[in-house]
């Protein structure tokens, strides 16, 4: 049929074009018409429509479409069943496999390939659930990020099965039988890491927003746990959006899917495992794992993630998470008697601190501070950040005492907090958190501390709780920080004692907790010390150090080059928070730098005053030696709070280990001892190996004369050495091929040589002398003048009779 006269439409993958949107259509392929279908009665319709086009007058390319989805009426029955009511959805299977197949907007996979019988079974499953979808795709996303929308959507779990060759759709519902999962326990499993989500963590309310047909716009529903609201003292909720879906039906049954999984506690795993155990395995894949260890016994978990060996190693490393539904479309939340919720004060985890320049300047405004500091540079603020200790806690009225006793000077309000998962060294920001209470509160460009270290928020990914950030901002350095470190984000959220007091005196602060019914003693409340150091008139340290343009490293190669950026203090009072990794600002007016270079407790270097931002250090004044580099930042008497210090090692070459020198080879009575030296200067020295001969050899061709490997010590004895015969040695240093750096042999120059020792002694028995000789020895005997003896030699045996009383004298040389 014919447009508006500018396009005839002439393929639909064989079915008959309704309409299009004639507000949007102008002639050419519009990113915002929606095209429209016949569906013949009792047929299975299309998955996604691609239409070609034939114009005249105006020209477009059907390639170049941004935008694919097409919406039919009614959603496509599969094979066996009957047309569903006139939903005007698609079958998400369907949009998956036109997702993966389709040549020209997308994957292009061959349609052999696609495995017919899981994707029949799956869009089968979700005709049954009427679980259809109307969903615009664009290409201001992929085409695999939308085929991961979809699988959000119903719960499901798209993979390549290496066995045939096939892609594979897999609906995560409740059809196994427990009896005949496979089980593992701990022989089958190395290395399992456990966590089980905190009844703090649980969320028992979740608003799900999706695409509500009948009214054109946006709806909500939202669905609760009453029992898990008992249990936790209030509500703690989430939003979730589900835009594919159209009708509030199905929104209110996918609801309680999210929120049976996310109000339990569902305990995650991680393990490695043999790969012939896991063969037949995929993503979505249930399990029984039972451990002691961690109270697991026949505990049903669900594959979330594999990642395999290279060849090499076959060991493939499994993510997991327990199994909390029987089926998305279950509308009942395990019920729970409610337990009775106390309303009692409790004292709350907190910090206390000086409070930095840029904090005064959000609550005073600069112009105020600075006059306040102009007056008196020694004005110090101190203030306070808490953690909710439970959800019946609403603020914290925040005490503090300089001496006088304690007063009330604010209230606090409660801080997100998380701890850290995995430890981060100086300059990791991306941090695993754990323990996570809050966050939905936390923004980007926020600042968070841990430790005494300030860092700004650039994102925060829930789902893999990881929270991305900018390190040692405003007035702090970056830190090393452990497992278990409480990360307090506390920038909106924090108590501040506007008492002006002076740098030295030291403040006691307490946070006097507070429910709907009752307020926390100030006898019980912790006291929290701070002693103010005139903190908000202090420059900003030095930051983003590089050492031979390398930050934080663990060995300095050569002459060493260090620069740095300045940081000022003024200018940085608004916009997205500098990271101390990021290049300089403009240096604060006054403005010089203190520096010094340590070995040991020896001062090889210092300058103070000096107002440069980069220094030189030849190799022969660091002479291979460990170093510690300071910078502090000094302006009109005032030094930085924090000071930039980093220990290195010095070495005077790139070469990453030495050969083995100073080979000594010492011969005894019973073996040949060899010692040596060698050295590891960027790599370390895993084994050493133990070349032997009986002639000078050199370095082209040992193998055949290797005596030992992974000798671990600089020395080794040699007890296989047979007495009188001479031995040539060589030693080579091995550093092992890692996944970091390539391995290394070197053989050394020198070669060595001894001899064991053997037995020159003789003895008298009776009437005969005995004795043993080297091959080439030379033997004379004496005896007694007045006596006749008859004494014989045959090489290696003294015989010989004297009469008793008799001298008799036996002189060997080798």
């Amino acid at each position: 049929m014919s447009t508006s006269g500018a396009a005839q439409f002439i393929d639909a993958d064989g079915f008959e074009l309704d309409r299009i949107d004639e507000s949007t259509f102008n002639g050419y392929w519009s990113s915002t018409k929606v095209f429209y279908l016949k569906v013949p009665a009792g047929s299975r319709g299309p998955r996604i429509a691609y239409f070609n086009a034939e114009f005249s007058g105006n020209y477009a390319d059907p390639s170049k479409l941004s935008e694919v989805y097409i919406s039919i009426d009614p959603m496509p029955a599969p094979i066996s069943g009957e047309i569903a009511s006139s939903t005007g959805d698609l079958n998400p299977a369907h949009i998956i496999r036109e997702c993966l197949t389709n040549p020209v907007w997308g994957i292009g996979v061959l349609e052999a390939d696609i495995d017919d019988i899981s994707f029949k079974k799956a869009a089968d499953v979700l005709f049954d659930e009427g679980m259809g979808m109307s969903i615009k795709w664009d290409d201001s996303t992929s085409i695999e990020e939308f085929i991961d929308i979809i699988k959000k959507h119903i719960n499901a779990e798209l993979y390549f099965d290496k066995s045939d060759a096939k892609w594979k759709l897999y609906l995560i519902r409740a059809d196994y039988n427990a009896n005949d999962l496979e089980h593992l326990n701990e022989s089958h499993v190395q290395n399992l890491e456990f966590e089980r989500r905190t009844l703090a963590e649980c969320i028992n309310s979740v608003t799900l927003t999706y695409w509500d047909r009948e009214r054109s716009k946006d709806s909500t529903v939202t669905v609760q746990d009453i029992a898990r609201i008992a249990q936790q003292g209030g509500v703690v909720s989430q939003s979730v959006d589900y835009k594919g879906f159209t009708n509030n039906g199905l929104a209110s049954r996918v609801a309680y899917r999210e929120l049976q999984t996310l109000s339990a506690n569902l305990a995650s795993v991680s393990f490695d495992v043999t790969e012939n155990q896991v063969q037949n395995w995929h993503l979505g894949k249930p399990f029984k794992l039972s451990d002691d260890n961690y109270g697991l016994s026949s505990a049903i978990f669900r594959v979330k993630e594999m990642r395999f060996g290279d060849g090499i190693n076959n060991t493939v490393s499994i993510d997991a998470v327990e199994d909390s539904f029987s089926s998305p479309l279950q509308s009942i939340v395990e019920y729970m008697p409610p337990i009775k919720t106390s309303f009692d004060a409790i004292d709350a985890t907190a910090i206390a601190f000086e409070v930095p320049y840029i904090e005064l300047v959000e609550q005073y405004g600069q112009d105020e501070i600075d006059v306040k500091l102009d007056k008196n540079s020694d004005l110090s603020y101190v203030g306070m950040a808490a953690i909710r200790p439970s959800n019946s806690h609403i603020n914290a009225a925040l005490f503090s005492d300089a001496g006088a006793g304690y007063d009330e000077v604010s209230t606090l309000d409660f801080c997100p907090v998380a701890t850290l998962k995995v430890a981060i060294s100086y300059t990791d920001s991306i941090l695993q958190l754990q323990s996570i209470r809050e966050f939905n509160l936390v923004k980007v460009s926020n600042r968070v501390q841990i430790g005494s270290e300030l860092m700004s928020v650039v994102s925060f990914d829930a789902e893999a709780k990881t929270l991305t950030v900018k390190r040692g901002v405003f007035d702090t350095v970056p830190a090393q920080h452990f497992v278990g470190a409480m990360l307090y984000a506390w920038d909106n959220y924090s108590g501040l004692d506007k008492t002006e007091y002076l740098s030295g005196e030291v403040v006691s602060l307490k946070a006097l907790t507070q429910t709907s019914a009752d307020q926390l003693s100030i006898d019980v409340a912790t006291a929290h010390t701070v002693t103010c150091n005139a903190r908000a008139i202090r420059p900003y340290p030095p930051a983003n150090v590089l050492f031979n343009q390398e930050n934080y490293p663990q060995r300095v190669i050569g002459d060493l080059q260090v620069m740095w950026s300045a940081r000022n203090r003024i200018q940085q009072t608004g916009g997205d928070p500098i990271g101390w990794f990021e290049d300089s600002t403009s240096m604060e007016t006054g403005m010089s730098f203190n520096v010094e270079l340590w070995q040991g407790t020896i001062l090889k270097y210092s300058q103070d005053y000096y107002s440069g931002t980069l220094l030189n250090f030849s190799k022969d004044d660091l002479a291979g030696q460990r170093h510690t580099l300071k910078i502090q930042s000094w302006r009109d008497g005032y030094k930085s709070m924090q000071v930039f210090e980093h220990e290195f090692l010095h070495r005077m070459t790139a070469e990453r280990i030495s050969k083995p020198y100073d080979l000594i080879a010492i011969g005894g009575d019973s073996s040949i001892q060899l010692t040596w030296k060698a050295d590891g200067y960027t790599s370390n020295i895993d084994y050493y190996n133990i070349y032997r001969h009986i002639q000078f050899f050199d370095g082209s061709d040992v193998t055949y004369l290797l005596l030992q490997t992974n000798v671990i010590e600089k020395s080794f004895t040699d007890e296989t050495a047979v007495a009188g015969t001479r031995y040539f040695y060589r030693v080579e240093a091995v550093v092992e091929q890692t996944a970091e750096e390539a391995g290394l042999m070197l053989m050394s120059d020198e070669i060595v040589d001894a001899v064991r020792n053997i037995d020159l002694s003789a003895s008298v028995l009776k009437s005969k002398v005995l004795g043993h000789t080297a091959g080439s020895a030379s033997i004379s005997v004496e005896v007694d003048t007045s006596l006749e003896a008859n004494m014989k030699a045959d090489g290696s045996e003294i015989s010989g009779k004297a009469e008793a009383g008799s001298i008799i004298t036996i002189e060997i040389e080798d």
